[in-house]
């Protein structure tokens, strides 16, 4: 489902994208054109939540494991 948002050439950094909310943003951001997205989150499955986004936007997704 998408909210309509357009933000091309941006790049935006997803704390608790591993599930939930952050989940959602990652991929409305891509899906909305972002030029990167940086998916951070502690879960080290972070990786697999996102691997059929990671083909369809492997120029613009980068994954940081960590805790912030």
């Amino acid at each position: 489902m998408s909210c309509g948002i357009k933000i091309p050439g941006r790049v935006a950094v997803i704390t608790g994208a591993a599930s939930g909310i952050g989940e959602a943003i990652v991929r409305e951001f891509l899906d909305a054109d972002a030029r990167g997205v940086v998916a951070v989150d502690k879960s080290p499955e972070l990786q697999h939540v996102f691997a059929d986004y990671k083909e369809k936007y492997c120029d613009k997704l980068q994954f940081v494991v960590g805790d912030v």
